[in-house]
C-alpha cells in the first residue's frame, strides 16, 4: 500500500514537471513568432513606397546669390513639395546665341557715310558684365546738319606766269579774284558743290618750277557741311562664357511622404496578421459553423490566452493533489506512530 501510494506521488510530480515544461520550456513557440513579427515588420517598413522628388538648378550667378535661393515649398503640376537638401556648387555658364543691337552716333562731313561694320559694347543680361562683339549696320537716320566755317584746303596750280595758269583743265587769267573760281576749285578738288563752299583763296609763296613747269600753291576757305548721325549696328551675337556658381535643390513630395509612412504602417499590421495566421492556422468563422467550430476557431485566434490559462490550470490542479496526497501521508504516519 505505501509503496503504491508512493508510485503515484512520482507520477503526479512527473507530469507536474512536464506541463511546466511545456508551458515554459524551450517547446513554446510563442517568444519564435513575437521575434518574426518583429523582424518582417522591419522588413515591410524598408520596402515602402518611394517617395516622389524634384531637383531645382538655379541659374549660374557670380554674386551672393541670394535671390536663386531655393525655396522651403515648392508647387509644380498640382503637387506640393517640401525642400529636404540645400548645396552650392560650381557652375559654368555656356556661352547663347542671342540678337544684340546698338545705336552708335557719329558726325560726319559732307557725304561721308558711317563704317558698315562697328565693334560695340554690350551687357551680359545674366552677370550684368560688358563685352564687345562686331556688328554690321542696319540703318542711319541723320539728326541734323549744319555749315562748318573752319573749313579750308590747299591747291596747287601748274601752268603759272604773266597771263594766267591752269586749274585743271580750266585756264585763269593772270590778276583774276580767285575766289570767282570757287566751283572750279571744287570741281578740280571733286568736292560736291551741295556740301562744300569756297569763299576766298590766297596766294601762299612765290611760283617754283616742278617737272619743267611753273607752279604756284594757293590756300582756299569756306564751308562745309556737317551731318549729324545715329546709326544702328545690329546681329546675332555669342554671349561670353560665365564662370560662377548655382544653388542646387532637392525636393520630396509632400503628401507621397505622409501616404509612405501609412503605408508602411499598413504593411507591418498586414505583416503581423499574415504570420499569425501562418503559424497558428487562423481562420475566420463562417455562419455555417456550430458552437463547437466557433469555440475552436477562438481557441486558435487567442492561443496564447488558452495555452497559459491551461498551464496554469494545470499547475493548480495538479500542486492541488499533491498537497492531498502529501496531507494523507503525514496523517498516515501520525496514525502510526
Amino acid at each position: 500500500m505505501v509503496n503504491r501510494r508512493r508510485n503515484s506521488l512520482k507520477y503526479f510530480l512527473g507530469v507536474l514537471a512536464l506541463t511546466l515544461f511545456c508551458v515554459g520550456g524551450p517547446g513554446s513557440r510563442l517568444p519564435v513568432w513575437a521575434q518574426e513579427t518583429e523582424t518582417k515588420a522591419g522588413t515591410g517598413a524598408e520596402a515602402g513606397t518611394e517617395t516622389e522628388t524634384v531637383v531645382y538648378e538655379s541659374p549660374v550667378f557670380t554674386d551672393g546669390g541670394e535671390a536663386f535661393l531655393p525655396r522651403e515649398q515648392l508647387e509644380r503640376d498640382g503637387k506640393e513639395y517640401r525642400l529636404v537638401s540645400t548645396k552650392l556648387q560650381p557652375a559654368v555658364k555656356e556661352g547663347t546665341k542671342t540678337y544684340a543691337s546698338a545705336v552708335v552716333p557719329y558726325m560726319l562731313e559732307g557725304r561721308q557715310e558711317p563704317p558698315e561694320k562697328a565693334v560695340v559694347a554690350l551687357i551680359d543680361d545674366a552677370t550684368g558684365r560688358e563685352y564687345e562683339r562686331e556688328l554690321p549696320r542696319l540703318d542711319v537716320v541723320e539728326k541734323d546738319s549744319f555749315w562748318d566755317s573752319e573749313f579750308s584746303f590747299s591747291v596747287t596750280v601748274s601752268g603759272y606766269d604773266s597771263d594766267g595758269f591752269l586749274l585743271g583743265e580750266t585756264e585763269i587769267p593772270a590778276g583774276s579774284d580767285l575766289a570767282l573760281y570757287g566751283k572750279e576749285f571744287l570741281k578740280y578738288l571733286k568736292l560736291p558743290e551741295d556740301c562744300y563752299k569756297v569763299e576766298a583763296v590766297e596766294w601762299d609763296g612765290e611760283c617754283y618750277e616742278q617737272d619743267g613747269a611753273l607752279c604756284r600753291n594757293a590756300i582756299a576757305s569756306g564751308a562745309k557741311r556737317m551731318r549729324n548721325v545715329e546709326v544702328k549696328y545690329g546681329g546675332q551675337v555669342q554671349t561670353p562664357e560665365v564662370q560662377g556658381r548655382r544653388y542646387v535643390g532637392i525636393y520630396e513630395e509632400i503628401a507621397a511622404v505622409t501616404e509612405e509612412k501609412e503605408t508602411q504602417k499598413e504593411q507591418e499590421e498586414e505583416n503581423q496578421v499574415n504570420i499569425y495566421e501562418t503559424e497558428c492556422g487562423a481562420r475566420e468563422p463562417s455562419q455555417e459553423e456550430g458552437f463547437f467550430q466557433k469555440a475552436l476557431h477562438w481557441m486558435e485566434k487567442h492561443l496564447t490566452v488558452v495555452v497559459f490559462g491551461t498551464g496554469f490550470f494545470l499547475v493548480f490542479f495538479l500542486a492541488g493533489v499533491l498537497f492531498w496526497l502529501l496531507y494523507r501521508e503525514n496523517k498516515r504516519k501520525s496514525q502510526v506512530l
